[in-house]
This record gives structure tokens, C-alpha cells and sequence, in this order.
């Protein structure tokens, strides 16, 4: 009777060992990755390898939705030259989607090119549609300048106006052959 109680006991105790070993392994948003099992085998995340190194994350996330203390960004809500707000209507340009949660560049893949930033200033311009609002997230380190954003219909790319660029006449006959009639 003993003997049984202490197998059970250490058969127990071996798989609590096993399942805190495989809960330390588990990917997290953030984490680097090729391929989408990489983040989940559950098919729950994906990995966005248009990130360097790959990002497992979650497209299409809500307010609050967002695993392992991430934060879900909205982010390109608008093309860039636009004055319009696609934080306040439907966009077909935007994305959210789950970023990791950090505090200092460390806190991130550094070595890896990723930095800690709040999402919503320059250049990443996104919007965090969590409770939080304070959050900042691992995003890779922005290398360029966003500049000063549009503001007023005037100084928007042709492309965003109702009119649209000029454009000439495009003519699709056939060319009349060198030295011919």
C-alpha cells in the first residue's frame, strides 16, 4: 500500500516537474520565430516574418484580448500623405494586432533590432485600443524619420484628393509603323 501511494506520489510530482519545464518553453508574443509553430501549436498566433527574425503575434486582436501582457495596437490606420483619420471610421488600410509589453530596450529583442517604444508617437503612429493606454511595446527600431504629419486637404497627395492625380489620356492604339502610311 505504501509503495503504491509513493509511486503515485513521485508520478505526481514528475509530471507537475514536466508541465513547469513546457509552460517555461512556451512562446510568447514577441518571441522570434519561421513559422507559425513556432508561436502555437493550438494555431492561436501567428509569426509575421515580414519582422526581422520573425514575431509571434496575433492579428485581429480587441481591446483587452491580447496574451502574455501584451498590448493590442491599431496600427496604418491611414496611407501615409492622407489627411484622413482612419482611427475614427472603418480603414482598409489598418491592423491590429498583439505587441509584446516592455519598459526598457531591454525588455525586448534588442540584438535583434527591436527597441522599446510607445506605439503611439512618430514614427509608428498607432493607437493602443487596450484599457492601458500607457503601454509601450517591442517594435523593431525605427530607421528614418516620419516627419510632420499631413493636416489640411491641401497639402495631401494627389492620390487622396476626390478629384485624384492628373493624369493623361492613355492611348491604346497601335503605333503607325516607320515610313508608312
Amino acid at each position: 500500500m505504501r509503495f503504491a501511494l509513493s509511486v503515485r506520489v513521485a508520478a505526481a510530482a514528475a509530471a507537475l516537474a514536466g508541465a513547469l519545464v513546457l509552460a517555461g518553453c512556451t512562446p510568447h508574443i514577441g518571441d522570434r520565430c519561421t513559422l507559425n509553430t513556432d508561436c502555437s501549436i493550438q494555431n492561436d498566433r501567428i509569426c509575421d516574418n515580414a519582422q526581422p527574425n520573425g514575431y509571434c503575434t496575433i492579428f485581429g486582436c480587441g481591446p483587452n484580448q491580447c496574451p502574455d501582457n501584451a498590448a493590442c495596437v491599431l496600427l496604418y490606420s491611414t496611407v501615409p500623405g492622407c489627411p484622413y483619420d482612419g482611427y475614427s471610421s472603418p480603414s482598409r488600410t489598418a491592423r491590429t494586432m498583439c505587441l509584446a509589453n516592455c519598459f526598457t530596450d531591454s525588455d525586448c529583442r534588442n540584438g535583434e533590432g527591436y527597441v522599446c517604444r510607445d506605439p503611439t508617437q512618430p514614427p509608428i503612429d498607432g493607437v493602443v485600443i487596450d484599457d492601458n493606454q500607457a503601454k509601450k511595446v517591442c517594435v523593431v527600431r525605427p530607421d528614418y524619420n516620419a516627419g510632420a504629419p499631413y493636416s489640411a486637404v491641401g497639402d495631401a497627395a494627389a492620390v487622396c484628393l476626390p478629384s485624384g492625380p492628373d493624369v493623361p489620356p492613355i492611348d491604346a492604339g497601335i503605333p503607325d509603323a516607320p515610313g508608312g502610311d
